[in-house]
């Protein structure tokens, strides 16, 4: 097994005077995945300085920009694990000594805070030009992958959240919206932007990989409008499929779903000591007996530890099998 190497935890809050805390006990917990509601992380600081207690006035702090810097196994450079926005700050007196929790989210205000009303989009318009378009809204930095020039078929008007609705528009398009450390993220459904595997070597595992069954509700199959001529007349259409012109040219907007199952996908969970640097969407490879010459997305990582025992410095990880088109 790995060894760690002199672990480190920093913890940067960037307020009108930035306040970086690093040679206190401190403990973290950071979670991250693929969904559309923002990431979270909860860090607890002990015995700050009155002076730094004082900094921290949860109603001063609230959006004020944080961000959690870890090591890793085997290395001794900080990697930044979270950057997100300051929920909550609250302080218990121990007796002795002093905790002071700190909850954080990543860019919940660009979540619920940025809304579009009737922005309309005339039939022909590339969907990249919709998505781009929506994105600018929400007004932070983005990092898609290649966007479909596809035309939509019909003309479209968006009221509401920024963010939900261009994650309602890139479902139709097989994409996935979601916030990584203050950054924008769109992927495909079917593959990842960055698919160079980063390497987990054996001996940083902390137990054996466990087997999984992933239902993704993302995964459907679906036929387009052509398909569906003489469909009717053998197989019950469900209730809930989408209604569409059998004079119009098929698109990836315009399909029937004909089998609304989810799709089942087989995946591994792992634990190991902590690896700061990897993200929900990357691709790893874990050379184990089960897991040997398999490409695994990342779907959901939760970093946790404390630089006191370091009893708990570890990374659990929820992947599928990746399988390139």
């Amino acid at each position: 097994m790995s060894k760690l190497t002199n672990p480190k935890v920093e913890v940067k809050i960037l307020g009108v005077d930035t306040l970086t805390v690093s040679d206190l006990t401190i403990g973290f917990d950071i979670s991250k995945d693929l969904d559309e509601e923002p990431n979270d992380a909860m860090v607890s600081i002990f015995n700050l300085s009155e002076d730094q207690r004082g900094m921290l006035t949860n109603s001063e702090l609230v959006e004020t920009p944080v961000e959690i810097s870890l090591t890793g196994s085997g290395s001794t450079e900080l990697v930044k694990a979270f950057a997100g926005e300051i929920d909550d700050v609250y302080h218990l007196n121990l007796r002795p000594g002093h905790e002071t929790r700190i909850s954080c989210t990543s860019q919940k205000s660009a979540h619920y805070s940025s809304y579009v009303d009737a922005l309309t989009f005339a039939m022909g318009t590339p969907a990249s030009t919709v998505i781009n378009a929506l994105a600018d809204a929400i007004d932070i930095p983005t990092q898609f992958c290649t966007l479909s020039p596809a035309p939509i078929l019909l003309s479209q008007s968006f009221t509401g959240l920024a963010f939900k609705q261009l994650e309602k528009f890139c479902r139709d398009y097989g994409y996935r919206v979601f916030v990584l450390d203050g950054v924008l993220k769109i992927s495909s459904v079917y593959m990842p932007q960055n698919i160079v595997p980063k390497v987990i070597l054996p001996m940083e595992l902390l137990s054996h990989p466990i087997p999984r069954k992933v239902i993704d509700g993302e995964l459907i199959e679906r036929m387009s409008v052509a398909e569906t001529v003489g469909f009717d007349a053998l197989v019950a259409l469900p209730t809930n499929k989408k209604k569409t012109k059998s004079s119009k040219k098929p698109g990836p907007s315009d399909w029937v779903e004909y089998n609304a199952v989810d799709k089942q996908l087989e995946g591994w969970d792992f634990e190991f000591l902590c690896q700061p640097d990897i993200q929900p969407d990357d691709v790893i490879t874990v050379a184990t007996t089960a897991t040997a010459g398999k490409l695994l997305r990342v779907r959901d990582v939760n970093h946790f530890g404390d630089n006191e025992t370091f009893d708990d410095w570890t990374s659990i990880v929820q992947t599928t099998v990746y399988e390139a088109l």
